[in-house]
């Protein structure tokens, strides 16, 4: 397919373009988000009822892809922002829970989180479970790879009822609840990400996100919408270690000629350009789908799949161009392979995502 941009899509990636290389050297991940709430970008495909900009979702994959070019870090947290916590309370939230929590999320007033991962289960750790009590909910389990643990204040919980998965709002100053410290990585550095536990946590029934059991839908639908954002992110760091590549292969000289000249150089490039623009190509797809109110969530499957499967192989490619220079921390090459690997792990399918599609395939 061929992507035709209409006159508000090519403003907001030329605004997005500027804003990425103005913030390129800001260390803060979170402030990076922030200056993106000043633009109105986060609420970006959101109705303006919610204090959205209401504009469409291929305008959301268009700025986190540019945006992933300069920081990755920033783009997952834009990601999780409005991909996941807010499409979940968007989608199956209700009125109130829409108009008190949305405009905080859009506005970076506060920061969301989704905990569903439970602790590897075992004897100790459990799968997390809620019951009711009369007006609340109680929760006690234990969650790992939060990303923003620690750095929320809305956390969107799945939980089991009575063996029934369900969905949760939950506020970071609720009684019992606790974040661990924050994780040393390889990669992402600017994204916080810690186990969060919940001890006898009360949470008000009001915060129910859907109905009791509706948790497996939730889940399912925000991980699909999530899937574009991520093989766009992959798109953008590739696109970056793609163009970093063929800047230095035309000014690296070896045998009095620039390496660019060189076969093997240009296989690679060759090779590094047609994935990636293949990756984009069924992200874009799987975005058009969302903006036409159709099923979309085989073809972001496929779109996550397939960045996922090329992310280190463009990666790889680019750290093998650049030689020495490219394996150190000098030019920045090496810091895009380990982003694109912590974004190929975090807000994962439960189910690997090429047996799914050829589970979807095979009905």
């Amino acid at each position: 397919m061929v992507l035709q941009l209409t006159q508000e899509q090519e403003l907001i990636l030329q605004s997005v373009r500027e804003f990425a290389q103005e913030t390129e050297k800001e260390t803060d991940s979170y402030q990076v988000v922030k200056g993106l709430a000043d633009m109105d970008f986060l609420g970006i495909f959101y109705p303006e009822a919610y204090a959205g900009a209401g504009t469409d979702f291929t305008s959301f994959i268009l700025a986190i892809e540019e945006l992933a070019k300069t920081n990755a870090s920033a783009a997952l947290l834009y990601a999780n922002q409005c991909s996941l916590v807010a499409y979940a309370i968007y989608r199956w939230g209700t009125e109130e829970q829409k108009s008190n929590y949305l405009p905080q999320l859009f506005s970076a007033e506060t920061f969301g989180a989704l905990a569903y991962i439970d602790k590897d289960p075992s004897e100790e750790f459990q799968p997390c479970t809620a019951r009711r009590e009369g007006d609340y909910f109680i929760i006690n389990g234990e969650k790992s790879y939060v990303i923003n643990g620690g750095k929320a204040g809305i956390y969107v919980v799945t939980a089991l009822v009575d063996e029934a998965p369900s969905a949760f709002i939950v506020e970071k100053d609720a009684a019992g609840f606790a974040c661990g410290p924050a994780w040393e990585k390889m990669g992402l550095d600017g994204v916080a990400v810690t186990n969060v536990r919940f001890d006898q946590v009360k949470v008000p029934a009001g915060n129910l996100l859907g109905q009791v059991g509706q948790g497996a839908e939730i889940l399912n639908g925000i991980l699909a919408l999530n899937n574009i954002a991520m093989a766009a992110i992959t798109v953008g760091i590739c696109q970056q270690a793609l163009e970093a590549s063929v800047a230095y292969s035309k000014e690296r000289i070896q045998f009095g000629r620039p390496i660019a000249k060189l076969q093997a150089i240009q296989t690679m490039i060759g090779d590094m350009a047609t994935r990636i623009q293949a990756a984009r190509l069924l992200a874009y797809q799987a975005a058009a789908l969302k903006d036409q109110d159709k099923d979309y969530s085989h073809q972001a499957d496929m779109a996550r799949y397939f960045a996922d499967t090329i992310g280190e192989l463009v990666c790889q490619d680019a750290v093998q161009i650049h030689g020495g220079y490219g394996y150190s921390e000098d030019l920045g090459i090496e810091r895009l392979f380990r982003d694109v690997k912590g974004i190929s792990l975090f807000a994962g399918a439960a189910v690997p995502l090429c047996l799914k599609i050829a589970r979807q395939e095979l009905e």
